[in-house]
């Protein structure tokens, strides 16, 4: 309680201040770094390998949650030309404990999640992400202890705002901590990841991949959501295009974050202008969706509307249900993703309002990630 109320004294005041020149007297603060008073907590990294498929691996916690409070989970998901017999899904919940290391000059902060039962750990430093898990086999026969060894190491790590090693999509909006129920934060939008898998002791997956690294946390999970991620170039770290969205409905609004990253332009779309309040849409944003058809759009301007970003995207039906942080816990299949989507991207920009658009910029992503998630999706409500 006294932790809330000192953010009502606090928050609002430092939100203000970082919309001024005068930001840089505020402390620097590590969001990708745990929350502990934050009630749910969820790191989530996702890996296109050479073959178009997707490494999953989440490290989730609600902490005062009485049914699985934590959740730790790894995939491998081939494409459909990718080596079917490689498919791989592994749930546990076991115990996650949050160690911090050290802080760097920068503000960065150094940390642990270390997982009980002799499962691993994934540690995060400022040049690197290492995942390090044994999980039990879920094909292994009954009586077998064989493990999944999985080792994953993360570099070439690339921000939200290049040079900021602490930017977030939420910018200003991620001083308010404790007053916001729900943020998100996307640590790297691009790194390099070299990955080993091995089952029973035999090397079953192996190669190096790009990898997108993000965190949720707050006071509950939205009513409804999606999210988008994808990158232009699966083999090209350098040149590849990102993308990145999260949005839906909490508390009766509706909004979202993104992010488009090419070697031309850096664009950031965020409330206000990505607020929808009481779920209708305004002159700035419009927002359409069909989850059952896997296709979603949107379009979003900046606050001069002098530059416009619209998005359209459609994945196939062939959806990987996820283990969700719920007040109650993870003992639910909230979420569906698909890692085969098709998405495109248009960027248009005018010198004034009141002149016509003109397009500066079209990409297209492949095997790009799609979610819906509670009542954004047709498996939980029909859309």
């Amino acid at each position: 309680m006294l932790t809330y109320l000192a953010a009502l004294l606090t928050e609002p005041a430092h939100f203000l201040l970082s919309l001024t020149p005068l930001s840089r007297l505020l402390p620097s603060i590590d969001h990708f770094a745990p929350h502990p008073t934050a009630p749910f907590e969820g790191y989530y990294t996702r890996i296109v390998t050479p073959s178009h498929g997707s490494i999953l691996l989440i490290l989730s916690s609600v902490r005062q949650a009485e049914d699985k409070p934590h959740y730790i989970h790894f995939s491998h998901i081939p494409s459909v030309s990718g080596p079917q017999d490689k498919a791989l899904q592994i749930d546990v919940f076991s115990t996650i404990t949050d160690v911090l290391g050290e802080r760097k000059e920068s503000g960065f902060q150094e940390f642990t999640r270390v997982v009980s039962d002799g499962i691993g750990y994934c540690r995060t430093a400022e040049g690197e992400q290492k995942y390090s898990l044994r999980l039990p086999d879920p094909e292994s026969e009954s009586g077998d202890e064989s493990v999944v060894e999985v080792e994953v190491t993360i570099t070439q790590r690339t921000p939200w705002i290049e040079g900021d090693v602490l930017s977030t999509p939420e910018g200003a909006f991620s001083n308010l901590v404790h007053l916001l129920p729900l943020h998100w934060n996307v640590f790297s939008h691009k790194s390099m990841a070299e990955y080993t898998v091995k089952r029973g002791g035999e090397l079953w997956l192996q190669g190096t991949g790009i990898a997108h690294s993000e965190k949720n946390w707050g006071v509950s999970f939205p009513a409804g959501w999606t999210w988008i991620q994808g990158f232009s170039d699966h083999k090209d770290h350098a040149g590849t295009s990102t993308f990145s969205l999260a949005g839906g409905k909490i508390l009766g609004q509706k909004a979202f974050l993104l992010g488009y990253r090419s070697p031309k332009y850096s664009i950031s779309f965020a409330p206000p202008t990505t607020l929808f309040p009481f779920s209708i849409p305004t002159p700035f944003c419009y927002e359409q969706h069909n989850s059952k058809a896997g296709t979603l759009s949107l379009r979003a301007d900046n606050l001069m509307r002098t530059r416009r970003i619209v998005i359209s995207v459609a994945g196939p039906a062939r959806w990987v249900a996820l283990n969700c942080p719920l007040s109650t816990g993870h003992g639910n299949k909230f979420a569906y993703e698909t890692f085969e989507a098709t998405l495109f991207v248009v960027i248009s920009e005018r010198r004034w309002p009141w002149q016509e658009w003109v397009q500066v910029e079209t990409a297209q992503f492949t095997n790009a990630a799609l979610e819906f998630g509670g009542d954004y999706s047709f498996k939980l409500k029909d859309t």
